[in-house]
């Protein structure tokens, strides 16, 4: 199916990325920064506000893909030296996507867990925790 077709479809049914189209967002998220020893989840408040309509305009996939691409590249290396629980907003600046994301410590894995707790579309977000702008 072409990109125009899943447009209109995704249109009339209100249904903007899948849950299959944002698992392959985090198998792609995943491939990148496995090499930093680093596992990408999306929490359920994510999925939810992902494809909420105060983002005015839709968030794509290949938003989403080319912002893990910018923080991998921009901070990739400096991730893996945050402090277990270090929160931080990752905030595309071309797009105005910020996604709020806590590190976790996955002792059976031996692995950080990038949580990504949410998403949203806006010009202006404020926030006490660590930016990081791409």
């Amino acid at each position: 199916m072409d990109d125009s077709v899943r447009k209109i479809i995704r249109g009339v049914l209100k249904e903007f990325i899948s849950d299959r189209e944002l698992s392959k967002v985090e198998d792609y998220a995943d491939d990148l920064f496995n090499p930093l020893g680093i596992d990408v989840e999306f929490t359920e408040h994510f999925r939810e506000r992902l494809n909420d309509p105060r983002n005015k305009k839709q968030i794509e996939t290949d938003e989403l893909k080319d912002l893990f691409r910018k923080l991998y590249l921009k901070y990739g290396q400096k991730l893996p030296n945050f402090r277990k629980g270090t929160d931080a907003i990752v905030s595309d600046m071309n797009t105005n996507i910020h996604i709020p994301f806590e590190m976790k410590w996955d002792k059976e894995r031996k692995e950080f867990d990038m949580m990504n707790k949410t998403i949203m579309r806006t010009k202006k977000f404020f926030s006490q925790d660590m930016p990081l702008k791409v």
